[in-house]
């Protein structure tokens, strides 16, 4: 690398110099220079090299340019987050995956079982499935997506086994906040039991979309790196995120429909208690009216002292906090604040999924609202999205009106003004993430 770098500095001098001379002289000089440096950084990673020579050779190229010069070289170095922002990704790389979507094509498989004693066995899946994993959120309407894409006559969800929700990778698998390395013999074994899920002899090549939903998926950053490795026939993943407060008092009256006032607060302080011993909040966590510390206030606390502001934040990135999801020290299955998080979990999945336009997010109150007035744009683009293309020949895109057999409302199971302020608290710093990871339209949307 130092060989090569002592080789090229010269000429990338040379070439620079020529450059930003013409950029004083003629007006066009700019877009010379964009094209030259940028061509001098495909050179410099065609070489693979290594980043302490490559900050030198851009320390040398600094060294040798004006304040001006550098401060527009420091812009062009970031070409790549450029043309992400210019084809309208994130800094992450998402972007809500838009027409025209590829159809579905053939999706065979062939992989090799070996045992242990020492004989083999060849499977060959004609139709390597799912097509389409809904990975999440809990209590966020995947019930009722899953009803609605069932009625299609070519999505076709599990057959056996699990129906309902497969928890194929989590309760099957035992993926959770650690990656396991697979060998090849393993991957092909697994490929084989996820594809027992399903039907196959109902799968009609080209035709027909095979999904599975399990809403859990999407809290275990490890399960996207496992889907990734046994899903080799690339599965499109979907996600769906609600308001955090509605979803939170939702799952709790699921749970704990009968509990009275005083149990109730019980479970938030816990709720509470779990997000500080995990690091999301910073403490003490404060529950009795005798101490008077600054820290994050139970729900009893902030009832009582009319605090403007309960929680103490930490002051995080969005990737550090996506860290504290693979530290989390508890049982995320009852974690009901925890799940309200969106932006740490769904890093993992953009990161790794989505410049392959794999990952479509959307937001449960425009689905919602959208069905009950019997519009299907959000249905049709996730029917189109894992592949499905001709659909206005479809039932759902053919009827009229709301759907009769699956409720969908807005306001049920509301939460208690008290409730929903202390909560809005918690989730905003969190909810402010979003834009940043998935783009403008999510800037305050709850």
């Amino acid at each position: 690398n130092n060989k090569m770098m002592r080789m090229y500095c010269p000429r990338i001098e040379i070439i620079m110099r020529s450059a930003l001379s013409s950029i004083f002289s003629n007006k066009r000089g700019l877009g010379h220079l964009v094209h030259t440096v940028v061509s001098i950084l495909t050179i410099i990673n065609f070489f693979h090299f290594s980043s302490k020579a490559t900050l030198e050779v851009r320390s040398f190229m600094n060294a040798r340019l004006d304040n001006v010069s550098a401060r527009r070289l420091l812009i062009i170095r970031n070409t790549n987050d450029t043309a992400k922002h210019d084809s309208g990704r994130t800094i992450y790389g998402y972007r809500n995956p838009r027409p025209p979507f590829r159809p579905i094509e053939s999706t065979s498989h062939k992989c090799r079982i070996e045992s242990d004693s020492g004989n083999s066995e060849e499977v060959h899946l004609t139709t390597a499935v799912p097509h389409l994993i809904i990975i999440g959120v809990q209590k966020s309407g995947t019930t009722a997506l899953q009803k609605i894409l069932s009625n299609e006559p070519n999505m076709i969800k599990p057959t056996f086994k699990r129906q309902f929700e497969t928890h194929f990778f989590d309760m099957d698998l035992r993926i959770t906040n650690k990656k396991i390395e697979f060998t090849e013999s393993q991957l092909c074994q697994h490929r084989k039991t996820y594809s027992e899920y399903f039907n196959m002899s109902s799968i009609q090549q080209n035709v027909s979309i095979v999904f599975e939903k399990t809403p859990s998926y999407i809290m275990y950053p490890s399960i996207a790196q496992t889907i990734d490795q046994i899903c080799t026939w690339k599965p499109k993943l979907f996600a769906i995120l609600r308001n955090p407060v509605d979803r939170a008092w939702s799952q709790i009256q699921m749970d704990h429909r009968y509990a009275d006032s005083e149990k109730l607060l019980g479970i938030f302080d816990g709720a509470v208690k779990e997000l500080v011993t995990n690091g999301f909040l910073k403490g003490p966590f404060i529950d009795r009216s005798d101490d008077d510390r600054e820290g994050t206030l139970s729900l009893g606390q902030f009832l009582k002292r009319n605090s403007t502001i309960p929680f103490q934040f930490q002051d995080y990135t969005l990737k550090q906090y996506a860290e504290l999801f693979v530290k989390f020290n508890g049982r995320k299955k009852n974690a009901y604040l925890l799940k309200g998080l969106y932006a740490p979990q769904l890093l993992p999945w953009v990161e790794l999924f989505s410049n392959e336009d794999r990952l479509m997010v959307k937001r449960f109150e425009q689905f919602i609202v959208e069905e009950n007035n019997g519009d299907r744009t959000t249905l049709a683009q996730i029917m189109e999205f894992s592949g499905l293309i001709d659909t206005h020949t479809s039932h759902s895109m053919a009827s009229d009106g709301p759907r009769q057999y699956v409720k969908l409302c807005l306001t049920c199971e509301s939460a208690p003004s008290a409730v929903r302020e202390y909560l809005s608290y918690l989730y905003r710093p969190f909810n402010d993430l979003l834009p940043e990871l998935l783009g403008e339209e999510w800037r305050d949307v709850w």
